[in-house]
């Protein structure tokens, strides 16, 4: 590939501030790629719903023909037809990517858009580890592990006065997450996410820690700062591996508290550069622990803050992804 680099990348319903599609375009411009956004908006309206799509896919039809673009990079794609996918390979020159933030093989949260046009993409790039050999016994020509990053304008240290709160929780609500929380409402605890989502909420104690509010964007990284302990809770569905927070929490120089995996420790080394808990009860003998000791919770924070800085940006995940890219086209052409 010659000259500058050109891409096309496909996402729905983002919030462009801190969207992952929108954090890779972000880093790919920085990194030289002449790149086009395309993000899906789609209403809560069915038959609404149906014409957006279909309309959004003849336009990546026409994005694509128009700028021949080395790559396509989608993000997820639920919404996208494998006639799309199918289009775009005969018409292009174009490699077609996937870096799917959820388990594909996971009903509730893919498409049959998506399960049908798993295979038609060049190279496919997943966040666990323990889905690797299952997409490739699928048939997926070409299965890259690319984990999650942090994007170096949103997650950052901020200077704050002093720390505010001991305990902060940003994200979602879920039940699993809701039992653990209610066993630290004794504790200084804040807790920030959309508001329609916590409205599920039913434990008193954790409907009192919630702030009314969701945190983007600098409000996210200045929460955290001015936090002394950042919860990470790993879903279930993600396994032994790793997600968002992983590294968005160290990026902003904040001790990490968060559900101890094989990925995680991986990247961040147990009681050096972060922390870990398994259970309720391991959770809450540590937290007072590290309320209580500001000197060994700031060097956790601190190592964990110079181990991602440098490894773990969107800027670096994207490097991984031009050179996969480059690399799968030139063996194409040979």
């Amino acid at each position: 590939m010659r000259g500058q680099l050109k891409a096309i990348i496909v996402t729905n319903n983002e919030r462009n501030i801190d969207g992952l599609g929108w954090m890779c375009t972000k880093a790919l411009g920085r990194l030289g790629v002449k790149t086009i956004y395309m993000n899906l908006e789609i209403p809560p309206f069915p038959i609404i719903s149906k014409i957006r799509e279909y309309l959004f896919n003849e336009t990546l039809i026409e994005k694509s023909l128009e700028t021949d673009p080395d790559f396509v990079f989608i993000l997820k794609g639920n919404m996208i037809y494998p006639k799309t996918l199918k289009k775009i390979k005969q018409s292009t020159g174009a490699v077609l990517c996937n870096w799917n933030p959820d388990n594909p093989f996971n009903p509730t949260v893919t498409s049959r858009n998506h399960r049908e046009g798993i295979r038609l993409y060049d190279v496919y790039f997943i966040w666990g580890k323990f889905l690797l050999s299952e997409l490739k016994k699928i048939g997926c020509n070409e299965v890259v592990y690319l984990p999650f990053g942090y994007d170096i304008e949103l997650h950052k240290k901020i200077d704050v006065k002093s720390k505010i709160r001991d305990i902060v929780f940003i994200g979602t609500w879920t039940r699993s997450r809701e039992k653990l929380l209610s066993g630290l409402t004794e504790f200084d605890l804040s807790i920030y996410g959309v508001r329609s989502n916590w409205r599920h909420c039913k434990d008193k104690g954790v409907r009192a820690c919630y702030r009314g509010k969701p945190a983007f964007g600098e409000m996210y990284s200045r929460i955290l700062c001015e936090s002394k302990i950042a919860l990470n809770f790993i879903r279930s569905q993600n396994s032994s591996a790793h997600n968002m927070k992983t590294f968005e929490i160290p990026a902003t120089g904040t001790f990490m508290m968060s559900t101890r995996t094989t990925e995680q420790k991986e990247f961040f080394k147990e009681g050096y550069e972060a922390e870990y808990f398994f259970t309720l009860s391991e959770l809450k003998e540590k937290i007072p622990y590290y309320i209580e000791n500001d000197e060994e919770r700031e060097r956790i924070a601190h190592n964990g803050y110079l181990k991602v800085k440098d490894k773990h940006s969107y800027d670096q995940r994207m490097k991984e992804v031009l050179s996969t890219v480059t690399s799968f086209k030139e063996n194409r052409m040979c």
